[in-house]
């Protein structure tokens, strides 16, 4: 303490209590913004990623469409039904069982990469519109084969909220 005319001041030296408390909860506070960005940043990335999934998988079916054309032609795509055939493949498949097997293998690799993935080939005017497969709302009009997939994106809910379609021309 300091007598400074005959009255005593005291000095202040350093922080006090109060502003090292108040500088805390504002960089508390500036953390938790950042982590929050980065958490939208993963969730983000994420989703990203099963898009792109989604587009190459639509891309496996529709070269795999492409690749059958006896079978493209007959109507073998629209809507089939997955039946393993991988036992006629050296053998030689029949245009039908070759697009059996093609949906049977991609629905597999749609189950295996996106979460609660399925998917449908059908003729449809509308593409972007369904549910999932038990309500792919393919009306069979069109000049178009459309190729859906559905997923569960974040969070995930347990619903196929995300859906990816494109059109393979007939």
């Amino acid at each position: 303490m300091y007598q400074l005319n005959g009255s005593l001041r005291r000095t202040q030296s350093g922080f006090s209590l109060i502003e090292i408390l108040i500088s805390f909860v504002v960089l508390a506070v500036g953390l938790l913004g950042v982590a929050s960005m980065q958490k939208k940043g993963v969730e983000s990335n994420h989703s990203a990623y099963l898009r792109t999934q989604a587009v190459s998988l639509a891309s496996d079916m529709a070269s795999r469409i492409r690749a059958n054309e006896a079978g493209h032609q007959a109507g073998n795509y629209n809507q089939p039904v997955a039946t393993e055939t991988s036992s006629c493949l050296s053998t030689g498949c029949t245009a039908a069982q070759l697009a059996g097997n093609d949906y049977f293998e991609w629905s597999q690799q749609l189950q295996n990469v996106l979460p609660l993935g399925e998917g449908v080939v059908c003729v449809d005017s509308t593409p972007n519109d369904g549910t999932g497969t038990a309500a792919s709302a393919c009306d069979g009009v069109g000049t178009e084969l459309a190729i859906k997939i559905w997923w569960d994106a974040m969070p995930r809910d347990g619903a196929l909220d995300q859906l990816y379609a494109v059109g393979v021309d007939i």
